[in-house]
């Protein structure tokens, strides 16, 4: 990975993070896996990210939770319930 493209996705969180800061929504962390940024939040998610979502169940020592990931403006956002 070049300088330029590690500047490029750092630009993306950060307009990314910024949007859902404005939106009222708290970002908890911020990571880079596969060129993609990925931003882990917590809710209550806006509308505009509706139609982007995927449900997915996670399964450890017979506790069952829901988590969702939605890739928007180049990032995916992942959230849990609590």
């Amino acid at each position: 990975m070049t300088i330029t493209d590690r500047i490029n996705i750092r630009r993306t969180a950060a307009v990314m993070r910024r949007w859902l800061q404005g939106k009222g929504i708290s970002v908890v962390e911020s990571r880079v896996v596969n060129k993609t940024p990925v931003l882990a939040v917590t809710g209550p998610v806006p509308s505009e990210m509706a139609s982007h979502v995927l449900v997915i169940t996670e399964k450890l020592n017979g506790l069952e939770r829901r988590a969702w990931l939605a890739r928007l403006g180049g990032c995916c956002i992942h959230w849990r319930e609590q």
